[in-house]
C-alpha cells in the first residue's frame, strides 16, 4: 500500500511518460527514502497487457555472467537471432542497488557494461557459442544509493538515463503518510474516543523522536547502521497497527505501545549502554511533553524502572496458533510465568538447552517473537558469543509455532548445496504454507558468495536464480488451489506472487552476528539489505542481576555449598557479578592504555561457573580423602595402644615361661650336640650312595638305549611275519598234513612249530611244565588238523608275545630244532620241497626272532628294573638320612631361635 504526494505523483506521471516511449529512468537516493517501494507501487499501476516486469537485485559479487543468466530468464527465443518477452509485451527490468557490483582491476563493473552494451546496441552474446543475440523490447528502471557501492556508475550508461533525486520526504509529507494509516486504522475500526483523538498525538511524537534520533545518533565508520530513514518510520506504526480495539481500551496504552515501538526501532540498534541511556532520557523528556497527562515516566527513569514489554503471546504461548495477541505484558512475573512454561514445554519436545530466562533474555526473546510474527520479519541479532543469541532464537522460533532450521556446513558443502536447502525450506514455507524459521551464524558463511542468496531473500523474498523455470510451474500448480480459495485470477503473474508473498509471511532468517572484528561491517557495506532489511537487536552486556541469576542457578546443584539459606553460599554467588564486572572495567583500561582488547563475554562468565564448580568439587573430594584418611590413621593409633597395653601384660607373663625353658635348651643342646655330629656321619654315608646311584642310573640309561635299539630291529620282522600271514593258504596246510611221512627238514619245521604253539593251542598235548608230551609228526598233523584255526593262531601269535604268554623252554626247544638243521632252515631248501612248509618256516622264523628280541629286552628290563629299586632304595636311605639331618639341623635352628 503506497500513499501518494505531490513529490511521488510528480515524479510517478514522468515515469510512467518515460516507460511508454521506452525510455530508461534511474532513481538516485540515500537507503529507505522510498525508491524501491515507488518503482514496485509504479510497476503495478501499468497496464498488464502492454507492459511486464523483472525485478533483480545487484549485490557485490554481481557480474556480467550472472547478470545475463538473471536477464536472459523472463526472455523467450523469437525468430533468427531475437530474443524478447513472450507475445508483444515491453519486459521492464527492474534492477536494484545498481551501483553494488565490486570493481575489477581496471576500475569497472562488468555487469554495468553489459548493460551499457545492450542499451547501446541492443544485443549481447551467447557466451557458449559466441554468436550475437539480438534482444528486443526490454527497457530498464534502475535505483541506486549514492553512499553505498562504487557510489557513482558509468557516465557513458548514466547518459542514457533520465536521472531522478529522491530525497527523504518533507515532515508534511510524512505526516500525511502515517496519517492516513493510522487515523484510517484507528478510526475505521470500534476504539474507543480517547483512543482515536490520541493517535494525532502519537503521529507528531512519532515523527519528532525520529528527527531527534537522527540528531543524537549519527552515522559514522564504527557504527555505520546509525542509519534512520522511513523504514524505521514504518517499523514503529507498523507495532501501533497491530493493536485491537478489544485490548487497547485506554489511550494510555496507546501512548505505551508506540514507546514500547520507537525503543524496539530505535533503541535495539545502538550499541552500547550510555547510547541507550541517551535514547530514552530523549524519549523521557517527549513523552513527558507530549503526554503529560499519563505516567510515562517510571519506564524511563534511571533506577528501577517499570519493564515496558509488549508481545504477541501475552495471553499465553498455546494461543499462539492464530498469529497471538500483541498486547501489554504487565510485570516481570507474568513474562517469566509464560516463558517458563514455554520453556518446560520446548524441552519435552526438543534436546534441552537450560536456559536461565532472567528479566533481559524474557525480553531479548519477546523482541525476537515480535519480529518473526510480522511478515518480511528477519531479525539480525547482534552479540558477542554465549550471550544466548542461538538459544533464544530457538525458543522464540518455538513460541511462534515455527521450524528452527540450520545448515550444516561441511568440507565439501557449496552454493548448489546452499541452493538445494533453500529450496526446502522454500517448500515449505511457501507450498505447505509452515512457518519456518532460517537459523544462521556469521561462522557458517564459508563461502562470502552465500550472501548473494542471502541478500535477495531478505530485500524482497524472490531469490532470482533459484527456481528454474520448470520449478516454477510445479510450484504455481501446487498453490493454484489455495490461491483461488482468496478471491485471486490463477494467472502465472498472480501465482508466482501469492507463493512469493507465503514466503515473506512464513520464512524468517535469524542472523546471528558477532560485532567483534570488521567482518559484520564489510559484509554490509558489500550486501546492504543485511542492516537495510533486518531489525537489529543488539545485545548488550548482561546486568548485574541477569549474572546473579545465572551464577545462582548454576551453583544451586553444587551441595558443597551447603542448603540454600547456607551464609557461605550467598557470598559466593556474589562475587562472580563482582569479578565479571571488575574484569569488564580493567578490560575497558587496558584498552585505553595498550591499545589491545580483552573481551569478557557471557560465555567466559559460563566457563568460570562450571570451572569453579569442578575445581570445588576437586577440591573437596582431596579435602574428604585426607580427612578419611587422618579419621583412619586415628582409629587405628588408638587400636594400636590398645593391643599394646595387652602385650605388655602378655610379655611379663611369658617372660617366667622363656626362663624355665632357656633352663631346659641348655639341656637340649647337649643332646643336639651329640645328634649333630650323628647327623654328619649319616650324610656322609648319603652322599656316597647317591654317588652309586647316578653310577647305576648311568648304567641303566645304557642297557635301555641298547634295548630301544633291539626292539626298533624287531619292528621289520613283525612287518614280515604279518605279510608271511597274509599269502598262507589253507590248501596248502591240507596238502601238509595230507603226508604220511613228510620230506627231510619238513617235519623239523613242523615239530618247531609245534613247540612254539604249545600252551597256546589246546589241540597240543602239552605236560605239567608245558612242553610237548610227544614231540611225533602226527602231534604237528593234528596241530594242522584245522588249517583255519591254525592261520588264526599264527596271526595272534605277536598278540601272544607281546603279552608273554609263550613259555621260554619251549622256545628253547625250538631253537634248539632250528640250530639242528643248520643251513637247510632256509626258506628256499623248503620251497624246494613244499610251499606251505616254506610259509611256515618264514613265519616261525621271523616269531622266533622277534621272541628272542622280546626276551632279550625283557630280560634286560628285569635287570633296569632292579637295579632302578637298588637306587632308588639306595636315594631313599639317602634322602631319609638327609631328611634327619635337616630335622636334627631344624631342632639345633629352633633350639637356637628360642634362645
Amino acid at each position: 500500500v503506497t500513499v501518494p504526494t505531490s513529490e511521488t505523483a510528480s515524479m510517478g506521471f514522468i515515469m510512467r511518460a518515460l516507460m511508454r516511449v521506452a525510455h530508461p529512468v534511474m532513481l538516485i537516493g540515500l537507503a529507505g527514502c522510498g525508491k524501491t517501494q515507488s518503482c514496485l507501487g509504479l510497476l503495478k499501476q501499468l497496464d498488464p497487457a502492454v507492459f511486464t516486469h523483472y525485478k533483480m537485485n545487484m549485490s557485490y559479487y554481481t557480474d556480467s555472467t550472472l547478470l545475463q543468466t538473471m536477464m536472459e530468464i523472463p526472455l523467450e527465443k523469437k525468430a533468427g537471432k531475437l530474443y524478447a518477452p513472450p507475445g508483444k509485451l515491453q519486459m521492464i527490468y527492474f534492477i536494484d542497488d545498481l551501483n553494488m557490483p565490486a570493481l575489477d582491476k581496471y576500475n569497472t563493473q562488468s555487469a554495468i557494461e553489459l548493460i551499457k552494451q545492450k542499451q547501446d546496441y541492443s544485443h549481447w552474446y551467447d557466451r557458449a557459442k559466441i554468436q550475437i543475440k539480438d534482444i528486443g523490447n526490454t527497457q530498464y528502471l534502475c535505483c541506486m544509493n549514492p553512499t553505498a557501492g562504487s557510489f557513482t556508475v558509468n557516465q557513458r550508461l548514466q547518459r542514457h538515463f533520465w536521472t531522478c533525486a529522491v530525497s527523504f520526504p518533507e515532515q508534511s509529507a510524512l505526516l500525511l503518510i502515517y496519517q492516513t494509516f493510522v487515523k484510517g486504522h484507528f478510526e475505521h475500526l470500534p476504539f474507543r474516543l480517547p483512543v482515536q483523538e490520541t493517535a494525532t498525538g502519537i503521529i507528531k511524537a512519532a515523527l519528532s523522536l525520529h528527527g531527534m534520533v537522527c540528531q543524537a545518533f549519527r552515522k559514522t565508520a564504527k557504527n555505520m547502521h546509525y542509519e534512520f530513514n522511513i523504514r524505521h518510520l514504518s517499523g514503529v506504526f507498523a507495532g501501533l497497527l497491530q493493536a485491537k480495539p478489544a485490548e487497547f481500551t485506554e489511550a494510555e496504552k496507546v501512548v505505551l505501545l508506540w514507546a514500547h515501538e520507537s525503543e524496539r526501532v530505535y533503541g535495539d540498534r545502538l550499541v552500547s549502554s550510555a547510547d541507550l541511556r541517551k535514547y530514552r532520557t530523549l524519549v523521557g523528556e517527549l513523552s513527558k511533553k507530549m503526554f503529560s497527562k499519563f505516567n510515562i515516566q517510571k519506564y524511563f527513569q534511571d533506577k528501577a524502572p517499570e519493564p515496558l514489554v509488549f508481545a504477541p503471546f501475552s495471553k499465553g504461548v498455546h494461543e499462539m496458533g492464530d498469529g497471538g495477541c500483541y498486547d501489554k505484558i504487565k510485570d516481570v512475573e507474568r513474562l517469566s510465568e509464560i516463558l517458563n512454561e514455554a520453556m518446560r514445554d520446548y524441552d519435552s519436545t526438543n534436546p534441552s538447552m537450560g536456559l536461565v530466562l532472567f528479566e533481559d533474555a524474557m525480553k531479548h526473546v519477546a523482541k525476537i517473537c515480535r519480529i518473526i510474527s510480522n511478515p518480511s520479519g528477519h531479525p539480525l541479532l547482534v552479540g558477542v558469543g554465549g550471550s544466548g543469541r542461538q538459544s533464544l532464537s530457538r525458543l522464540s522460533t518455538f513460541i511462534c509455532q515455527s521450524s528452527t532450521i540450520m545448515i550444516v556446513i561441511s568440507g565439501s558443502y557449496d552454493m548448489n548445496d546452499l541452493k538445494a536447502d533453500l529450496q526446502w525450506m522454500y517448500k515449505r514455507a511457501g507450498e505447505k504454507d509452515e512457518g519456518v524459521v532460517f537459523l544462521l551464524t556469521d561462522n557458517q558463511i564459508t563461502n562470502e558468495h552465500f550472501l548473494v542468496f542471502f541478500n535477495d531473500l531478505l530485500a524482497s523474498g524472490e531469490i532470482t536464480d533459484l527456481h528454474t523455470n520448470e520449478d516454477k510451474d510445479t510450484i504455481r500448480n501446487a498453490v493454484r488451489s489455495a490461491c483461488k480459495s482468496f478471491g485471486i485470477v490463477d494467472t502465472p503473474d498472480n501465482l508466482w506472487n501469492f507463493y512469493i508473498s507465503r514466503i515473506r509471511k512464513n520464512l524468517h532468517m535469524s542472523l546471528c552476528f558477532s560485532p567483534v572484528g570488521d567482518m559484520m561491517w564489510s559484509r554490509a557495506r558489500k550486501f546492504p539489505s543485511l542492516v537495510n532489511c533486518t531489525v537489529i537487536d543488539w545485545f548488550q552486556q548482561w546486568p548485574v542481576d541477569a549474572l546473579h541469576n545465572v551464577a545462582s542457578k548454576f551453583l544451586t546443584p553444587l551441595h558443597q555449598l551447603g542448603p540454600q539459606d547456607n551464609p557461605i553460599r550467598r557470598p559466593i554467588v556474589d562475587f562472580f557479578p563482582f569479578s565479571y564486572e571488575a574484569v569488564n572495567q580493567l578490560s575497558q583500561d587496558f584498552i585505553q592504555q595498550e591499545r589491545r582488547f580483552a573481551y569478557t563475554t557471557p560465555k567466559s562468565f559460563l566457563e568460570l561457573l562450571k570451572l569453579y564448580a569442578i575445581v570445588l568439587e576437586l577440591k573437596v573430594d582431596a579435602l574428604e580423602d585426607k580427612k578419611r584418611r587422618l579419621s583412619n590413621g586415628l582409629i587405628k593409633l588408638r587400636t594400636t595402644q590398645e593391643q599394646v597395653a595387652v602385650l605388655e601384660v602378655e610379655l611379663k607373663e611369658k617372660a617366667v615361661v622363656v626362663q624355665e625353658k632357656a633352663q631346659k635348651a641348655d639341656v637340649f643342646a647337649d643332646e643336639v650336640g651329640r645328634e649333630k655330629a650323628k647327623v654328619n656321619a649319616e650324610a656322609e654315608k648319603a652322599n656316597i650312595e647317591s654317588v652309586k646311584c647316578a653310577q647305576i642310573a648311568e648304567q641303566v640309561a645304557e642297557k635301555k638305549k641298547d634295548c630301544t635299539k633291539e626292539l626298533e630291529a624287531a619292528v621289520p620282522l613283525v612287518a614280515q611275519a604279518e605279510a608271511a600271514l597274509d599269502v598262507l593258504d589253507k590248501k596248502e596246510f591240507n596238502e601238509l598234513k595230507a603226508f604220511t611221512r613228510p620230506p627231510p627238514g619238513v617235519d623239523t619245521v613242523c615239530l618247531a612249530a609245534v613247540h612254539l604253539q604249545a600252551g597256546l593251542d589246546p589241540s597240543i598235548d602239552v605236560d605239567k611244565k608245558g612242553r610237548v608230551k610227544e614231540v611225533a609228526w602226527k602231534t604237528a598233523v593234528k596241530m594242522m588238523n584245522d588249517p583255519t584255526k591254525f592261520l588264526l593262531n599264527l596271526r595272534a601269535y605277536k598278540a601272544q608275545i607281546d603279552e608273554g604268554n609263550v613259555p621260554a623252554n619251549n622256545v628253547e626247544e625250538a631253537r634248539r630244532l632250528k640250530d639242528g638243521m643248520g643251513s637247510d632252515f632256509n626258506p628256499e631248501n623248503m620251497k624246494k620241497k613244499i610251499t606251505g612248509c616254506r610259509r611256515t618256516q618264514r613265519v616261525g622264523h621271523q616269531h622266533h626272532q622277534i621272541l628272542r628280541c622280546r626276551r632279550s629286552s625283557g630280560a634286560e628290563e628285569k635287570v633296569f628294573a632292579g637295579r632302578n629299586r637298588d637306587a632308588k632304595t639306595s636315594r631313599g636311605e639317602a634322602d631319609s638320612g638327609s631328611c634327619s639331618c635337616s630335622g636334627v639341623a631344624g631342632e639345633v635352628g629352633e633350639f637356637g631361635g628360642r634362645l
